[in-house]
Formats: structure tokens, C-alpha cells, sequence
């Protein structure tokens, strides 16, 4: 009741209640004033004022400049620890506002680094909680550097990476916790373990090594028909479990409030009838043109010390290739099968016990080039065409 009361005489006060004979605006005109007459009063209720200048407090001025005069607003700010209330008046910040930068503190115990290979990677020391690390491997791509063939490629592609890979397995039973999702503009893969293997408590290392394999073997996914086939298949289930009213109506926000730009039009889980046409070619050209160390950021934080996280992430993940050319390891397996069958035919004839050692090298030279461009025109063959991808920023 005494919270009626007291909104009751707040809007009596303000003038909502138009009779001015009511008693209870007699009433409200009886109270004492809080504000002593010689204050300044609220902008609000004098409306905007004419070279008036608030007086300095402990607190201090927001300051801006190059603001609308019509924008206004009034903050209330104590001058003295048992002084009366001053009203200041503050103009309302603009989105063109010349303020200050206003930088976040660093935690002074953050190290952040970069590998040889070109892997930015952000280690924290934190030690709850006790006996835990987090390690989060984020690629630079997501839904929106899609082309317009490409609309779920980077959620596909993410399955493919880490829901079929063999190292994230070696996690599993041993109290860790991974998973990955794609978003409009990063791919996030994760892996939250303790620290001690669980069969051998002495043992700090190896779970850290496991999980750095795991997450580093994203960057060199292994693409064949049998995960493409099951990762496929994952997807179109996981499309349909999503496709609630729900989300369809955030759908609709979404493309309501991104009309002017491609996140209307880029939405992670793809179009259905795109996803069951691609190709193993399709999808590991995806990910050979934006899964680069270069691309992709490594985040460790966990009750570990720095040291060792930093020669692990390098011993581990510094290994991956700086850049990897489209259909590398299929070509040098062609040329080591090639080169080793022209010897083996060679050392039947009897070319290899000539003296003309040049002669052998040059053959064999020979014998690489031209398996390198048949594994080059067979990879170009077997790939379709696709739009150009865009350049990475």
C-alpha cells in the first residue's frame, strides 16, 4: 500500500493528474521539497538550459564534443560526501561522439604469441578450476565467407574435421569434454580435459598432448567418401531438429534486421539440396582455402604453467604446415609410387649398375615430373568447379 501511495504522489507531483483542487495533490503540494530552491533543477523538468555550467564534484565530468544539441540527458552525481544532490546536465552521446578511447586492461598474466607457421595462439595460467585446462581452436570462417554453392559447407566441414576424427576419440573416457559449432564468422573447435591422465595421476603432459593433436589435426583433415557420407548425414538430421517454429521466426528477425548485408542470407546450417550434392572435392577445397594456421586462433587457459603450454602448442600444432596446396599429399603419394616403380623396372634392366650416375638421376627426375602432373590433372578432373573463394582479410 505504501508503494501505491508514494507512485500515486510522484504522478501528482508531475502534474499527471489534472484537477489541482484534489486533495491528494494538496497533499503532495504540503511535502517538503527535497531539493533545496537554490539547486538546479532537473533538465527534464525545466527543460533544456541556457549556458548553465554544473559545478565541479569528486566524481568527475563525462566529457564529449561534436554532439546533437537536441539529444540530452540529465545524470545526477554527488558533490560532496553528505552535500545536497546536483543536477547535471550531461548531453547524450552520439554514435559520431569524439570521445576518449577507453582500452580494456590486459590481465597482466596473458601471453599472447605467434608460431613460426603463422598460429596466433592466447595462454592463461588459471588455476580454477584445480586440475582443468580449456583449449578453443578458432578458425577465422564461418557461414558468411560461404559462396553462394557453399551455404552449410563450413558446419559440414567442421563435422568432417572433429566429429570423425580419430585423435579427438583418444579423449574420450578420460572426464574430457569436446565438441565444436559454426557461427557467421568462425568455426570454433574445443576440448576441456584435466589435466593428469586419469589412469596415471603423475602425468601432466600427455592429456595436454592429446588434446593439441586433436585440435591440431583439424587443420589436416583427412576427407574421405565414408566421413563425408556420415557427416552428411548428421547435418540433414541436425536441419531437421532445428527447424522448429522457434527458429524459424528468429530466422525471420535475423533476416529482417541483416536485409543490407550477406548474414541474411548466410545462415550456418545451410541450404538441404546444396548439402546432398557436394562432392569430397567440394568440401576439401573449403577447407584447404581457410583452415591455414595462419587463419585460426588457438585460446589455452587452465591450471598448467605457461611454460609448457607454450613448448607443447608449439611442439604439437607448430608442426602443421604454414600452407598446404590443394591435393599435396595425394600428389607426393603418386610420385613416391611412380618413382619406386621406375627404379624397381630400372634395376631389373640393369640400368642401375651403369656408370653414368646422371643419366639414372635424370630419369628419375623425369619419372616425378610427369607423376606430378598426371596426379595434378587427375585432382582437377576429379574436383567441380566452384566459385572463386573470397580473399581471406
Amino acid at each position: 500500500m505504501l508503494r501505491v501511495v508514494v507512485a500515486l504522489a510522484a504522478l501528482a507531483t508531475a502534474g499527471a493528474f489534472a484537477p489541482t483542487s484534489s486533495p491528494l495533490r494538496k497533499w503532495a503540494a504540503a511535502q517538503p521539497r527535497t531539493r533545496p530552491e537554490d539547486e538546479t533543477p532537473p533538465r527534464a523538468a525545466v527543460g533544456p538550459l541556457r549556458g548553465w555550467k554544473a559545478p565541479r564534484s569528486r566524481r568527475g565530468v563525462l566529457k564529449s564534443s561534436s554532439l546533437n544539441s537536441a539529444a540530452s540527458a540529465t545524470v545526477e552525481a554527488s558533490s560532496a560526501a553528505t552535500g545536497p544532490k546536483v543536477y547535471r546536465d550531461v548531453r547524450a552521446l552520439s554514435a559520431t561522439a569524439d570521445l576518449d578511447p577507453l582500452p580494456l586492461p590486459a590481465h597482466p598474466g596473458l601471453k599472447v604469441g605467434r608460431l613460426s607457421n603463422g598460429l596466433t595462439y592466447v595462454l592463461l595460467r588459471n588455476a580454477a578450476p584445480a586440475g582443468r585446462f580449456e583449449a578453443h581452436l578458432e578458425i577465422l570462417a564461418g557461414s558468411a565467407d560461404e559462396t553462394d554453392a557453399q551455404q552449410g559447407m563450413a558446419h559440414l566441414v567442421e563435422h568432417i574435421a572433429y566429429m570423425g576424427s580419430r585423435k579427438r576419440e583418444a579423449l574420450f573416457g578420460t572426464g574430457s569434454q569436446t565438441n565444436a559449432y559454426t557461427d557467421f564468422h568462425h568455426t570454433v573447435y574445443y576440448a576441456s580435459c584435466p589435466v593428469a591422465d586419469p589412469t596415471n595421476p603423475r602425468d601432466t603432459k600427455i592429456m595436454l598432448h592429446r588434446a593439441l593433436e586433436a585440435l591440431g589435426e583439424v587443420l589436416e583433415a583427412r576427407f574421405e567418401e565414408s566421413r563425408l557420407t556420415k557427416e552428411r548425414a548428421a547435418v540433414l538430421s541436425e536441419m531437421s531438429m532445428v527447424n522448429t517454429i522457434e527458429y524459424r521466426v528468429e530466422c525471420a528477425i535475423l533476416q529482417a534486421l541483416h536485409a543490407e548485408n550477406r548474414l541474411a542470407s548466410r545462415f550456418p546450417i545451410g541450404l538441404k539440396h546444396l548439402i546432398e550434392s557436394w562432392k569430397l572435392g567440394d568440401v576439401q577445397k573449403y577447407h584447404q582455402s581457410h583452415y591455414k594456421p595462419g587463419n585460426a586462433i588457438l585460446y589455452l587457459v587452465g591450471d598448467l604453467p605457461l611454460e609448457q603450454m607454450e613448448a607443447q602448442l608449439s611442439m604439437v600444432v607448430g608442426r602443421v604446415p604454414a600452407d598446404r596446396k590443394a591435393g599435396s599429399g595425394l600428389a607426393d603419394g603418386r610420385v613416391s609410387a611412380a618413382a619406386t616403380k621406375l627404379a624397381l623396372a630400372m634395376g631389373r634392366l640393369g640400368v642401375l649398375n651403369v656408370k653414368d650416375k646422371d643419366a639414372v638421376k635424370d630419369k628419375l627426375e623425369a619419372a616425378k615430373a610427369d607423376a606430378k602432373a598426371d596426379a595434378k590433372a587427375r585432382a582437377e578432373a576429379d574436383a567441380p568447379k566452384l566459385e572463386e573463394q573470397p580473399e581471406l582479410l
